[in-house]
């Protein structure tokens, strides 16, 4: 066995010639094939590599401690004190089905590594993807996987050399912009796209939905999407393929503008009914009412008739002249009898108010107000104020001839119609009568 004394200079041939210094009780000593450096004592000596400037390269303690660049802080330090990269690189260029670079930290029960994927690595899949080509954080044995910061910093995810989700040291966490104070979810987006969040599930099954739900202490509301082959029945309806909103517990549910904004209800992307900021209802379309529509005021109408679904046998045109069935309960016809005083009113084709229940065998017979009627002027010119009786032409109108009682023009009770608010010089026509039936 050879070995070296104190203060001795020695170079030794490994790949480049290096000069290796040792202290007063250090040696080296070649057994076999192998090269041993051995420090002076146990505690404080250390094994040194510097260079030509006397910079310390590298450095092991007494203690085993590995120092590059100073003396390690840690088991393994890495140092550098200038405007560079410092990088702690493991490679592996082999590009076959089994390589992989990677760091392993592990204790006596818990395990992570870090890898770098060869681009040949397609035999491997993970969280649903081939990992060749791609790095990996992995949590390989032990409890589990904790991802965070020690101190009041946030926590960052990026891709493309941008931040994509960020965690606030308060624990707000923000996706497209920074964190706002007291928002615990914040997701922005400042682009002229869809900015959505999206929950799915794609089955089908008979159980199967996406919800998302906000609770209080006893307050909860779940915004749903219910599958296709969902049967449960809420509304008197079956939700299958339906999106909800629904109030699960606590008092009630509130649906509202909190300043003077109004609040619009739709279908098929068209306005249906809109609530006035100051509370004025506002309906497109027809609305049916299942019980009592009770009003403190006046109830406007664009148009200017009250009519009542009432039976038939076909649906009559609008204007139609029509009387009581004589054979038939409640039950209208066509008039066809000049003066009948059977007269019952006149087909509307859009009512100010329509009363009843709806029927294919059934029309709208408008009793009061103004609605366009079918007139005969063939016996008798129409002006405006003549009073109109039912004619000898189905379903029309004419202008009634008042009879002369002792020098007293009387028209004949019963049989009125109403009174003609347009003109009509000859012939038939629709003109604008003013119901008064009597």
């Amino acid at each position: 066995m050879a070995w070296v004394r104190p203060r001795v200079i020695l170079a030794l041939s490994f790949v480049l010639t290096t000069t290796v210094v040792f202290g007063q009780t250090g040696q080296i000593t070649f057994p076999s094939s192998d090269i041993l450096a051995q420090t002076g004592d146990s505690t404080t000596s250390t094994f040194r590599i510097i260079n030509s400037s006397n910079a310390e390269l590298f450095r092991v303690t007494a203690t085993g401690a590995v120092g590059f660049g100073k003396v390690p802080e840690t088991r393994f330090h890495f140092f550098e004190d200038a405007d560079v990269n410092t990088i702690l690189q493991v490679e592996n260029q082999n590009a076959g089905q089994s390589a992989v670079s990677a760091l392993r930290a592990k204790s006596n029960f818990a395990l992570i590594n870090v890898l770098a994927h060869g681009s040949g690595r397609t035999n491997l899949s993970r969280w649903g993807q081939t990992l060749a080509g791609w790095t990996e954080i992995m949590h390989f044995s032990g409890n589990g996987l904790a991802l965070g910061t020690f101190n009041s910093a946030p926590i960052i995810f990026g891709t493309n050399n941008a931040n994509r989700m960020q965690i606030a040291p308060t624990g707000e966490i923000a996706m497209g912009a920074a964190p706002a104070p007291g928002t615990h979810l914040l997701i922005a987006d400042n682009a002229d796209v869809l900015a959505t969040v999206q929950f799915q599930n794609s089955s089908a099954g008979s159980n199967s939905g996406a919800f998302f739900r906000v609770a209080s202490d006893v307050a909860q509301v779940n915004f749903s999407t219910h599958a296709s082959g969902r049967t449960v029945q809420r509304w008197g309806a079956p939700i299958g393929g339906w999106a909800e909103i629904l109030q699960w517990a606590g008092n009630g549910l509130a649906i509202g503008t909190f300043g003077t904004m109004p609040l619009v209800f739709g279908t098929n992307q068209t306005s249906r009914m809109v609530i006035g900021g100051t509370g004025g209802i506002g309906i497109t379309g027809n609305v049916n009412v299942v019980g009592t529509l009770t009003a403190t005021q006046v109830i406007g109408a664009t148009y200017q008739d009250v009519a009542e679904w009432v039976d038939s046998g076909e649906r009559l045109a609008p204007g139609t002249v029509v009387v009581v069935a004589r054979n038939q309960v409640n039950h209208v016809v066509a008039s066809t009898k000049s003066y009948d005083t059977r007269v019952a009113g006149v087909v509307s084709e859009t009512p100010g108010v329509i009363l009843g229940v709806a029927g294919e065998a059934k029309s709208m017979i408008a009793t009061s107000g103004r609605v366009r009627v079918h007139v005969d002027a063939s016996t008798a010119p129409i002006e405006v104020g003549d009073l109109l009786v039912t004619s000898g032409k189905a379903g029309m109108a004419m202008k009634s001839i008042p009879a002369n009682l002792n020098g007293i023009e009387m028209h004949r009770p019963g049989t009125l119609v109403g009174k003609a608010l347009e003109s009509l010089p000859s012939g038939e026509g629709d003109i604008l009568v003013l119901l008064s039936l009597q």
